[in-house]
């Protein structure tokens, strides 16, 4: 808890039971979102002390599910309906929250309020524990796109980086060796060859290549593969 470190976007997935953390801990998280961070929370199980306050919701009734939950995503773009599960149902009202995500009957599914400087994202559904057990979730031919909804809250953090691409099949993490130069690791997650057209920010350019052939504006990786480049400006 005395180790929270200082970020600009945190991530709560897929909590569970009554314990998920101190409340200490969620006191002092609560105050970096005061501050100006944002926070991701997305529910199994667990209910949250000053859930109404925090999220700008009012839970009207809880109660187990029987059948799958559907999420119609309207703040993302082309408005994508998402299949996945969860094991209760949040009967909800929204008070402040901006509605970002439905359920075909309209209780809200996914939301968002403004908690001091920050904000605070809810996705009620344990969309990370499922994604753990559904084989080939992230690279079958039909995989729904879960990862713009991690990409629409972490816009703003998005903005830092570098490098952009346009793939959930490759991720990308950017190590600060100074203000003039960086390493990015790409990596493909998918059991194919992907090929994705990457942009660099304004003023940087691709340095020496330590790992992976050199792209043209366009990284090609193996499957399972990875590249690593130096970034300088």
């Amino acid at each position: 808890d005395e180790n929270l470190p200082e970020k600009d976007l945190y991530l709560l997935p897929s909590l569970t039971g009554a314990q998920s953390f101190s409340r200490r801990f969620w006191l002092k998280l609560l105050e970096r979102v005061k501050a100006g961070a944002t926070l991701y929370v997305s529910l199994d199980d667990c209910i949250l002390s000053a859930f109404k306050e925090v999220f700008g919701l009012e839970i009207q009734t809880r109660e187990r599910r029987s059948d799958a939950l559907t999420i119609r995503m309207t703040a993302l773009a082309g408005a994508p309906v998402f299949n996945t599960t969860a094991a209760f149902r949040l009967n909800l009202a929204p008070l402040n929250a901006e509605i970002l995500g439905t359920e075909p009957d309209g209780n809200p599914a996914f939301t968002c309020t403004e908690y001091g400087k920050g904000r605070v994202y809810l996705l009620t559904a344990s969309l990370e524990m499922n994604l753990c057990n559904v084989p080939g979730v992230f690279h079958a031919d039909k995989a729904q796109p879960f990862w713009d909804i991690y990409r629409y809250i972490a816009a703003p953090a998005l903005k830092q980086r570098v490098l952009m691409k346009d793939s959930g099949q490759v991720g990308i993490t950017e190590h600060p060796l100074n203000a003039q130069q960086r390493i990015a690791v790409l990596i493909n997650y998918s059991p194919a060859v992907v090929k994705v057209p990457i942009k660099l920010a304004a003023g940087w350019r691709i340095g020496e290549i330590l790992r992976g052939a050199k792209p043209d504006g366009t990284l090609l990786l193996p499957p399972n593969d990875a590249a690593v480049w130096m970034l300088a400006k």
